[in-house]
């Protein structure tokens, strides 16, 4: 070998193998037939244009009347400040509310002018739980809830996210709203299922499919949580982070 060639940039054999071996069960779809390319109609696009970014709103109780603390959650909203103020929105952080409070602050927001706004969003870090109740449409049935504890009381998630609704908030209308919650959302733990990965070209009736329930749709809407239903969110004391947790983007 001559001095001062470089071999860094010489394929390593083996290494061509294991990239087959990994992209083996993708090699079908890549040889499918290229789809139709797709044309976007304006109005599926959400403007972003306005003068504003829109109102973000955070609610973080950390210290409750019934329940224990949540420390560490200060770290989280530090974070989530961080975030979103480079991504311009108005921020509102409020602290330790009761349920009185937290709906003050959210029919106050609700009466607020968005017309000059590219969006509205929200992001409560609490206590939570689940409870079921008589379906009103199915009265033989019981209807599952996410609510979201107060420092004095419990709200039901729902609650919040109708208080935006076109109908109460016209000047969101066609306008993205954006809920996180970093709450529990039962006492289940959440321990996982094997996950089998299966050729593509398997029939449709032979793949393992997983069933959904039917959840509410909000119109504009998208609402994150950190737990799935009837899981319990855990988080790290001695880490000063939870898992639910929006860090700094470089």
């Amino acid at each position: 070998m001559d001095a001062g060639s470089d071999d860094s940039d010489k394929p390593v054999s083996h290494q061509g193998s294991i990239f087959k071996r990994l992209t083996s069960p993708f090699q079908n779809l890549f040889k499918r037939e290229k789809l139709p390319s797709i044309s976007w109609d304006p109005s599926d696009i959400y403007d972003f244009t306005h003068t504003n970014r829109g109102l973000m709103i955070i609610i973080n109780n950390e210290h409750f009347k019934s329940h224990g603390p949540r420390p560490g959650t200060d770290v989280d909203v530090e974070n989530l400040k961080s975030t979103f103020t480079d991504l311009g929105f108005d921020m509102q952080i409020h602290h330790n509310k009761t349920y009185k409070e937290m709906m003050k602050i959210f029919k106050s927001a609700a009466k607020r002018d968005h017309s000059q706004s590219d969006c509205f969003a929200c992001i409560v870090l609490s206590h939570g739980d689940e409870v079921r109740m008589i379906d009103k449409h199915r009265p033989d049935q019981l209807e599952r809830l996410d609510v979201i504890y107060a420092t004095d009381g419990i709200m039901f998630t729902k609650d919040i996210i109708q208080q935006f609704s076109d109908l109460k908030v016209p000047s969101l209308a066609n306008k993205p709203r954006l809920f996180f919650v970093q709450a529990c959302r039962g006492s289940s733990l959440d321990s996982g299922v094997p996950l089998p990965v299966g050729d593509l070209d398997m029939p449709d009736g032979e793949m393992p499919r997983v069933e959904v329930s039917p959840c509410p749709l909000y119109k504009d809407s998208l609402i994150m949580y950190a737990t799935p239903p009837d899981a319990v969110l855990l988080w790290l004391e001695r880490l000063h982070h939870n898992m639910y947790n929006v860090n700094k983007m470089e």
